[in-house]
Parts: C-alpha cells; structure tokens; sequence
C-alpha cells in the first residue's frame, strides 16, 4: 500500500510540471476572472493572467451554444470529406478499405478542428501572461464549472479520485475506440451493408479529441493538484507586475 502511495505521488510531483522533461504543459488554465483568463505557472509557481479568448465565456458555456457550433462544424467537416468520393459508394454500398480511409480522414479532422478551438479559447493569450494576485486567483477557482458541482469546496481524497478515474476513462475511450471501430470494420464487417450506425462510429474523433484535452489542456488531475497547493498555502505570492 505505501509502495502504490508512492508511486502516486511520484507521478503527481511529474504532472505539476517541476522537470524539465515533463511533456505536459507548464501553464495551466483555471479559470476566469474580471475579464481575464487565469492560470497557474507551475514553473514560476504562481498565478498569472491575460486577455481571455472570445471564444472562452463561462456563461456561453452555460448553454449549448458552443456544442451547437461543434456539431454544426463537424458536419461541414463531413460534408466536405464526402466530396473526395463523389459516388459517395463508401457510405451507402459496403463496407470496404474506403471505409476506413474515411473513418481515419473524419476522425482526425474532429479531433484537430476540437483540440484547436479549445487551444484558441483557453490559451490564444497565453504568450503575454501578467502575475495575477490572491483575489483573482481566487474568483477564477470558484467560477470554474467543474469546482460547482462540488458542494464542499475543499480538495479531498475522493476527488482526485474522481480526476483520475474520470480521465483514465474517458482517454482509453478516446484512445482505444478507434482501433476497436478499425479492428472491428476490417475482420467482422467487410463486405457487409453500411448502415445508419455509421453514424455514430464516425463520431469517434470527437471523444479521442476529447481525450486530448484532458491530457495537454484542461488536465482535471492537474487543476486539484494546484488547487489543493493553493488551500494549503503553498503559493509564495509575489507583487504584481513585477
């Protein structure tokens, strides 16, 4: 039990950005306050804030405008694939290796067209960050969506918990249902009648740009990590603008 404690903590020290060979980004969104965008420099190891995206509103993001314009946008994205196969035999006829090239096509066009409006919303400013104070740091943790559905504001043990089953979940889902979908089509259903399921198989890029997300840009393992160190008064804050 102490060793898998260990090993938890190792990789947390590994995911807060401390080494220089960590891969995950040093900068963290949080989230919003007085117009800004907040993060958390886990190099400096304290807040910052720019000018937040137009793309990146926490009321919009009340409603379902922006998985409107998704939907709206991934169906443009399928339309214009369909116009590299003008017979359109690949969606209507059988299931064949022009089924697969179209299902590769589709789903990396939904994972870089949703990966890259969410890089836009939550990091376009990213470049031209100030040190932000107590105040804003504190406004942007308690206007996050995720940190509402909570009724104790307090980072517990369960919680991260939940971060991390609820990541590795949805990124082996995002990572695994495409070779499952390839596998799948190109033992068990060659030859056989595309039908309306299709539909929702080519779908599978938006849960693996989903997955992408979770990973590089909204990390929720990594936002309780910063939050926690905040509670606890880790933060050596700093004046502003220095």
């Amino acid at each position: 039990m102490a060793n898998g404690t260990g090993i938890i903590l190792l990789y947390g020290k590994f995911l807060e950005g401390n080494s220089s060979m960590c891969f995950f980004r040093k900068i963290i969104y949080i989230g919003e306050s007085e117009g800004k965008a907040v993060y958390f420099d886990t190099k400096l190891n304290h807040p910052v804030m720019a000018t937040k995206s137009l793309l990146l509103s926490t009321e919009n993001s009340r409603n379902n405008g922006k998985i409107i314009i998704l939907v709206l946008f991934i169906l443009f994205s399928l339309t214009g694939v369909t116009q590299l196969f003008p017979n359109m035999q690949f969606l209507i006829g059988h299931y064949s290796f022009r089924t697969i090239i179209y299902f590769i096509i589709i789903w990396l066009l939904e994972c870089f067209v949703l990966v890259a409006l969410v890089e836009r919303a939550l990091y376009k400013n990213v470049n031209a960050v100030k040190l932000a104070d107590r105040n804003n740091f504190k406004n942007a943790i308690d206007g996050n969506l995720i940190w509402n559905s909570f009724n104790n504001k307090k980072v517990t043990a369960n919680k991260k918990i939940f971060a991390w089953c609820f990541t590795i979940f949805i990124v082996l889902i995002g990572f695994l249902a495409p070779v499952l979908i390839l596998t799948i089509t190109l033992f068990n259903m060659f030859g056989k009648p595309i039908g309306s399921e299709i539909i929702t198989l080519s779908l599978a890029g938006v849960v693996t740009g989903v997955s992408v997300i979770l990973i590089w840009q909204n990390n929720l393992i990594r936002w309780f990590q910063v939050v926690e160190k905040y509670q606890a008064r880790k933060i050596k804050w700093r004046m502003k603008d220095e």
